[in-house]
């Protein structure tokens, strides 16, 4: 056949395929069949094993880094294994088969790290159809965090990062001491006449050589890209995952108001001058006149008795007693008002109406139930047992009130006005419209639970709070605070939460966005600065902007959580602990400046302290404008401490890591700050202006780390520091914790 020929034929072929009627092409897709359904499966159910591989590998990143974490803190490999199989239990995989070890690391065999695996299988059902494939899909990953670093180049005591910024710069009589660690820039450092660093090496980036003015640099000048020293420090990247959690805090609830007492209709009594009616069965009225004019009721224990309206004559005097050890109940329909001397014997009394009092009046052990209002003048007495106040509980006079041990539920006001002070023994205090006490009383509570809602009015121009203090106001601890809207401590005023134990603090915003705030020359002093606190969490700012003079003393807890800013312009005493603030941080923003707290001259104070920012926001204030950290003129006593333990070791200040967030800090106008450890605020620029002055604390303290976006010195100032703490990262093992695989 000849070649064109063969060339027609196989033209036709496929279209008589194509075309063809005949049981063959069933046949051929029968056959096929099982191999396109395999194929499919493969590609979906394989499709789906890739997915749970980097679900697994995620789970083993995060455990893998939570077991250096625990094993660079304690040394302990038990420690180790627990927290990693925690994590791989938590994301919902089997930590018992999970693989945990330590083992070298992968990057460098000088190193140990954490090595973990996760495995788990997915079961096939449509790939089983092709012949050699098994039923199930093993999916493994791996990760390998390493332990202790060895630390990068010596980065150096201050350090500007960005290339593009102007790096370091000195101008107008400004300094930089740092005799055994380096100045370094990754673009320009400018040291004209009149300015100087002194250094164990000045590093800079540019194109230019520094410029050195009259001789201004005193150690070696190097050419040399520093990197960030702290970008994978441990404390840095769990402030960075903290961040969030915090910037959704939200305060407690407000509790709801107590439920009126049910009291049933009773019998009118009227005790008059030497005439009574309306005397229950089971009680006895005696009248005496000396040594004055009284009536004495007896009842017997064990019984209810209704009363309607109890009325007393004028200048008669009351003694209402139980006979026998059984409880008793007394219920009032209508309103009891006392005057004179009463007195009221062990027992539980409810009101249907209010309860007045005046003159002296005492209450014996029991409860004490007021469906309408309390109000009470002159001098009380309450024997222990609960308080319970449907309407509003109000005292004035110039008595003094005095309440034992029990709960105290109001669902009204509860307002402290008398001038003769209040005492309450412990107990949980449940006030849903919270507490208000009046200038010049002097008002304790003991321990207990506190939860309160938001006072029904403006407490001195501090809008609406849970606590509107005025006076003096002690509550003693271990208590646990629920405070809906926060506290205002007004000017002069002195409040103590749980002072001197570990209590627990929870916040939320006043109608004006305040957790915490205080007036000029107020002092309020929370919890323990050495035993931390359970939980210290405000969801609202910390202003005491406005309260010139002020002292405010925060405890030590392992994290003060903060949604909002933190402003002031008085001393502060900060506790123990990481500080995560969702906003900015400013000293002086409205003047102020150090004073005396507990004996000591005080702008700032914290040891053991990292503060870590958002830079969400930034002060509005003419000092410190555009800043997320500011520390003005008038602060002369302000020393913070980083923490010498822990993942955040050497840590001071954490700015903000978003890179889009280049807002910056300032220290002007005369301030004088002491800070050991590093301020990182690595996207931006760092300024110190005014002669203000900044340096290590001396000693084994001495340490300071500035790195910034860019550094900025001028007219003045001085920053010193002697040592570089990028060797100081996090715990028993060197520090550095990092995925390397």
């Amino acid at each position: 056949m000849a070649w064109p020929e063969l060339g027609v034929l196989r033209a036709r072929r496929p279209r008589r395929f194509i075309g063809a009627q005949s049981g063959s092409v069933a046949v051929i897709f029968a056959l096929t069949l099982p191999v396109i359904l395999g194929v499919s499966a493969l590609v979906a159910e394989y499709g789906a094993g890739l997915i749970d591989h980097s679900e697994n590998q995620r789970i083993a990143d995060l455990a893998a880094y939570a077991g250096a974490l625990a094993f660079s803190a304690t040394s302990d490999e038990d420690a180790m294994d627990a927290a990693a199989r925690a994590i791989v239990t938590a994301n919902g995989r089997d930590g018992a088969t999970a693989v945990v070890e330590l083992v070298s690391s992968p990057r460098s065999a000088d190193n140990q790290a954490v090595h973990v695996r996760v495995n788990s299988e997915n079961r096939l059902i449509l790939a089983t159809i092709l012949p050699g494939v098994a039923d199930t899909l093993a999916i493994r990953a791996e990760a390998f965090a390493e332990l202790g670093s060895a630390p990068r180049q010596m980065a150096g005591c201050i350090l500007a990062l960005s290339g593009v910024q102007s790096g370091v710069t000195l101008t107008g009589g400004t300094s930089i001491v740092a005799h055994d660690c380096a100045v370094s820039s990754n673009n320009t450092v400018t040291v004209p006449c009149g300015t100087g660093i002194t250094a164990a090496m000045v590093n800079y980036n540019s194109g230019t050589p520094p410029n050195v003015g009259c001789n201004g640099i005193s150690g070696p000048v190097n050419r040399a890209a520093t990197e960030d020293p702290l970008a994978d420090a441990s404390g840095v990247i769990l402030a960075q995952q903290r961040m969030p959690t915090v910037a959704a805090l939200t305060g407690p609830a407000a509790p709801a108001a107590p439920l009126a007492p049910t009291v049933p209709n009773g019998t009118n009594v009227n005790l008059a001058w030497n005439s009574q009616s309306g005397v229950p069965s089971g009680c006895t009225a005696v009248w005496t006149t000396t040594p004055s004019a009284r009536w004495t009721m007896s009842c017997n224990s064990g019984q209810t008795y209704n009363f309607g309206n109890f009325t007393i004559g004028g200048g008669i005097q009351l003694v209402f007693q139980t006979n026998g050890a059984q409880p008793t109940t007394y219920n009032f329909t209508g309103t009891l008002q006392t005057a004179s001397t009463m007195s009221f014997g062990n027992g539980n009394y409810n009101f249907r109406a209010n309860l007045q009092t005046a003159g002296t009046t005492t209450f014996g052990n029991g409860n004490i139930h007021v469906g309408g209002n309390l109000q009470l003048t002159g001098t009380n007495t309450f024997g222990n047992g609960n308080k319970t106040v449907v309407g509003n509980f109000t005292t004035s006079g110039g008595g003094v009130q005095s309440f034992g041990t029990g709960n105290v539920h109001v669902g009204g006001d509860f307002t402290l006005n008398a001038s003769g002070g209040h005492t309450f023994g412990a107990g949980n205090f449940t006030l849903a419209k919270g507490l208000r006490t009046g200038g010049g009383t002097v008002n304790t509570f003991g321990a207990g639970t506190y939860r309160m809602g938001r006072n029904a009015s403006d407490c001195s121009g501090g809008g609406l709070v849970s606590i509107c203090n005025t006076s003096t106001l002690t509550i003693a601890g271990p208590s646990t605070f629920e405070l809906h809207s926060g506290f205002f401590n007004t000017g002069g005023a002195r409040l103590n939460l749980g002072v001197g134990t570990a209590s627990s603090f929870w916040f939320g915003p006043s109608s004006s966005g305040q957790a915490i705030r205080q007036g000029g020359g107020a002092i309020t002093v929370m919890g323990d600065q050495t035993t931390p606190a359970p939980r210290f969490e405000m969801a609202g700012h910390v202003d005491v902007a406005s309260g010139g003079g002020s002292c405010l003393t925060i405890p030590a807890a392992a994290h003060h959580d903060i949604r909002g800013d933190f402003t002031s312009a008085g001393g502060t005493i900060m506790g123990a602990g990481v500080y995560t603030i969702d906003g900015h941080f400013a000293l002086g923003a409205n003047g102020g400046g150090a004073v005396t707290c507990n004996g000591t001259s005080v702008g700032l104070h914290g040891t053991g302290v990292t503060i870590v920012l958002s830079g969400r926001t930034t002060s509005t204030s003419w000092a410190c404008q555009n800043q997320v950290f500011c520390v003005t003129a008038g602060y002369s006593n302000v020393r913070l401490l980083a923490p010498t333990t822990g993942p955040y070791t050497g840590l001071a200040v954490v700015g903000p890591t978003d890179p889009t967030i280049t807002h910056g800090a300032v220290f002007s106008g005369g301030a004088d700050a002491v800070l050991s450890g590093a301020f990182y605020l690595p996207n931006g620029p760092i300024s110190m202006t005014g002669g203000a002055s900044i340096g290590g604390a001396g000693g084994a303290e001495r340490c300071l780390q500035l790195v910034g976006s860019r550094i900025t010195l001028e007219g003045g100032t001085t920053a010193a520091s002697e040592c570089v703490l990028a060797e100081a990262e996090g715990g028993a093992n060197g520090g550095r914790v990092r995925l390397v695989q």
